[in-house]
């Protein structure tokens, strides 16, 4: 069995960094304590060509077709409708939560009232400090 060899495709040079420096003319002495070169570099123009090489490199090695960009879409799209659903689920929880609490409360004023119709002051109190910690901060 003979094997075949498939060529391989080489991304084109990226662009150089001297593209990325301002010149002399432009350049704003930079503060005492901060290192030149720091002025010399422009990050907008460092953004522009990160872009226009990632263009560059997908090109070449074919991901910068309309199939790619159809399945960069539908990964998005995959991603956005899990976030949906996990959102719902934590929403649906504090909810029952709420839920929940808000039923500890009543009961805890049941017994307080109880109590207080039999003249127990020390369970009233004690109702009064577990609904104080019931409803938090």
């Amino acid at each position: 069995m003979v094997r075949r060899r498939t060529a391989r495709r080489i991304a084109p040079p990226l662009a150089p960094a001297h593209e990325l420096l301002l010149p002399r003319s432009e350049c704003v002495p930079p503060p005492k304590g901060v290192f030149p070169t720091y002025s010399l570099v422009r990050k907008e123009a460092a953004g522009e060509l990160a872009e226009k090489n990632r263009i560059t490199r997908e090109t070449a090695t074919g991901g910068n077709s309309q199939h790619a960009e159809y399945n960069r879409l539908r990964k998005q799209l995959y991603e956005l409708q899990q976030a949906a659903k996990a959102t719902e689920v934590k929403v649906n929880c504090a909810v029952d939560d709420e839920k929940h609490w808000e039923g500890n409360i009543e009961d805890l004023l049941k017994r307080k009232k109880v109590a207080v119709a039999e003249n127990r002051l020390g369970d009233e109190r004690f109702c009064e400090r577990l609904i104080e910690k019931a409803e938090g901060p």
